[in-house]
């Protein structure tokens, strides 16, 4: 099936030297992408549930559930998702080179590299996001000043996402993912973790910020059994800043 998307000549040197193939590093892949007239407005399915204790004097905790849903999401087509609906053989068993979403495939005729993918707007991609916001304050006088200490932290209960209805749901908390479908921020951490520290004594006011971000796993094994990238590591950034008023 790849030859016959190649044609006779880009085919014959597309595979005439194994060790010599094009990736997606040295091969831009174009979409070509177009309007969709039959588009509907997109509708979500929200919940949101939360909490505020007062622990003590100036001290108090939130914590809030959310989940987002959405099984009509506009957004444009996923490259990859065409390729393997023409290539797979569950949904193109006679691997047959006009299945629709093969025909949307061109590839250069002389190299048989990627040329360009025609894309559009669907209704189809789904994604079903859910996690708890968490936030500390705690204020106390300290010395000739006051301080105050904000704790906020975003945890993930699931990000899961697919392309269209009849493909599986892929769970990419703790991942770079997502990238099977657009219009969602990649890298879903399990937790993010934003702490602010502010002292102020008269006129002057000090501030301390410390973000961070735990260590994540690389996409492909959520949608496959092997792959050699390798997690991240923590991230932690500081920064601070001085104020006169």
């Amino acid at each position: 099936l790849c030859s016959q998307l190649m044609g006779p000549a880009g085919a014959a040197e597309f595979y005439s030297e194994p060790t010599n193939q094009p990736n997606t590093l040295q091969v831009a892949r174009i979409s070509n992408l177009q309007g969709n007239p039959n588009l509907h407005s997109e509708q979500a399915e929200t919940v949101t549930a939360g909490f505020v204790f007062d622990i003590g004097d100036r001290s108090n905790l939130s914590i809030d559930y959310w989940r987002i849903r959405i099984t009509d999401m506009i957004a444009e087509e996923f490259g990859d998702i065409l390729y393997e609906n023409c290539l797979d053989l569950d949904t193109n068993p006679t691997q047959n080179p006009l299945y629709p979403d093969c025909t949307r495939l061109v590839r250069n005729p002389s190299t048989g590299a990627n040329a360009t993918i025609s894309t559009s707007y669907t209704n189809e991609q789904e994604v079903d996001l859910a996690g708890y916001d968490v936030q500390y304050n705690w204020g106390r006088d300290v010395g000739p000043g006051s301080m105050v200490l904000n704790v906020m932290a975003t945890i993930a209960a699931h990000t899961k996402t697919r392309p269209n209805s009849e493909a599986d749901w892929f769970d990419y908390k703790g991942s770079s993912g997502p990238s099977n479908i657009r219009s969602v921020n990649p890298y879903a951490y399990d937790y993010r973790l934003f702490t602010t520290v502010n002292y102020t004594v008269g006129d002057w006011n000090g501030s301390l910020r410390w973000r961070f971000l735990p260590s994540i796993k690389s996409e492909p094994p959520v949608r496959t059994l092997a792959s050699l990238d390798q997690p991240t590591n923590d991230y932690n950034i500081f920064d601070g800043s001085m104020r006169y008023t």
